[in-house]
């Protein structure tokens, strides 16, 4: 498996509630399976609804972004980042591991948000729109740059008799963090609470 960029995490001390009893009759592997799983799952609802593990509304670039109602929302317009949220779990001395995350190079900048600078050019093209936001601006046609009475720079094209801005121009971008990955305390109440079923069932069927 791909590594995983800030991946969730948690250990538990399986042997603290039974774990060689579970690794003995394999109960544990299939538990951390179905585990990894549901927390990914989990995680990628959050993205979906644009909360974090407080359940606290993402953050929006203010006045950039265009979401039209049921529209395009940052992390769900293209499922890249929802389709790549996978898990693991591995031993570790004392117990059991469970991680999970996004191997894509943008999900730490997505976390923890981010200042971004341009490198070889003077200024970033910031999509302001879905179409902007999946091609580049060179694969526009008869677009031109426009400056505004407070000095912000557009990239723009005419629309009927009106003008459509594509892209503004920054010398840098601030992108807020996302949280989606951690656990909330929902999650740790069903992973506690669902071990905690697998370990009875475990002695009662020993």
């Amino acid at each position: 498996m791909s590594k995983l960029l800030l991946p969730g995490r948690i250990e538990k001390n399986l042997r603290k509630l039974g774990g060689d009893l579970l690794q003995a009759q394999g109960r544990a592997n299939r538990f951390f399976n179905d585990a990894t799983k549901v927390m990914s799952e989990r995680a990628r609802t959050r993205l979906i609804r644009a909360v974090d593990p407080k359940g606290r509304t993402h953050k929006r670039r203010g006045g950039l972004t265009r979401w039209r109602a049921g529209g395009s929302k940052p992390g769900s317009d293209t499922g890249t980042l929802f389709r790549s949220i996978r898990g693991q779990h591995a031993p570790y001395p004392k117990g059991r591991r469970l991680y999970w995350g996004s191997p894509l190079h943008y999900a730490r900048t997505y976390e923890e948000g981010a200042t971004i600078r341009p490198k070889r050019v003077k200024y970033l093209t910031i999509p302001l729109t879905l179409e902007a936001k999946r091609h580049s601006a060179r694969e526009f046609a008869d677009t031109f740059v426009i400056k505004t009475k407070l000095g912000h720079l557009f990239i723009a094209r005419k629309k009927g008799k009106g003008l459509e801005m594509l892209y503004a121009l920054l010398p840098k971008a601030v992108i807020p963090g996302r949280s989606f990955l951690p656990m909330s305390r929902q999650d740790e109440e069903w992973l506690d609470r669902e071990l905690a079923k697998m370990v009875d069932e475990g002695v009662s069927n020993g």
